[in-house]
């Protein structure tokens, strides 16, 4: 409804301005659309105070309801400020749909979640704890390098495979080697290998899964693999050890 307007005509009791049942019945509806836009019958629990919006009503919630498919829109030139916050921090919803901190900031530059920080102008994760790396699926990461820098232990859950079957990936470079790569059966200490298990093969033709350039050893040989295991072809050699004695 739009509003009505008592007309008091042009001067004190001219006579020519709205009767009084006709005023009183303008001013009633006026206030009852007041009414019916602000609570009803009685009242609403908002309060409008120069700019701020608030409820009268003790721990009452201010609910922003569209009609239908309308959205609450707020003007992205302007800014949205929270009185209390974290600096650079990430908002999310909890489980009653409340906004609140995630405990992850992001400056722009770097995410810290916890122990962890991920730098996205380096591509560098760190951690001052152990960083733990798991998946279900296979990830498959292309490009340029990943480096992981934990301050403690890196562990990986699942198998560390190349992206190529042709056997042309590498653990390390001539400039960057490791240490120490310790194995189940096969421990490269840099200056020895320790192979922690014998193995025998079955015949000189061997079995299925052996592989040019095996090696193995047991009790009485030594044996290198020459090709790959094709069910026919001898591909195994072997070398009896030899005790010299003390040296």
């Amino acid at each position: 409804m739009a509003k009505q307007i008592v007309n008091i005509g042009n001067s004190a009791n001219d006579g020519a301005g709205d009767p009084l049942r006709t005023a009183f019945d303008k001013i009633n509806d006026n206030f009852t659309e007041l009414y019916t836009e602000l609570g009803g019958t009685s009242l609403s629990n908002v309060s409008i105070t120069g700019n701020t919006i608030s409820t009268d009503d003790t721990n009452g919630d201010l609910t922003l309801s569209p009609n239908g498919t309308g959205a609450v829109v707020i003007d992205t030139s302007k800014n949205l400020k929270f009185t209390t916050h974290t600096d650079n921090g990430v908002l999310k919803f909890d489980a009653d749909g409340n906004v609140v901190n995630s405990g992850i900031t992001y400056d722009g530059t770097t995410i810290t979640a916890g122990d962890v920080t991920i730098n996205t102008t380096t591509k560098t994760i760190s951690s001052t704890a152990d960083l733990i790396v798991s998946a279900t699926t296979s990830t498959t990461v292309s490009g340029a390098d990943i480096i992981i820098s934990p301050t403690n232990n890196t562990t990986v859950h699942s198998d560390v495979l190349p992206d190529s079957t042709a056997n042309n990936r590498n653990l390390g470079t001539a400039s960057n080697t490791w240490a120490t790569v310790t194995t189940a059966k096969l421990n490269n200490t840099g200056d020895r290998i320790n192979m922690g298990g014998q193995y025998t093969p079955t015949s000189s033709v061997g079995a299925a899964g052996d592989l040019a350039g095996d090696v193995a050893f047991d009790g009485t040989y030594i044996y290198y693999c020459k090709a790959a295991h094709d069910g026919v072809t001898d591909i195994w050699n072997r070398t009896a050890w030899t005790d010299t004695g003390a040296w």
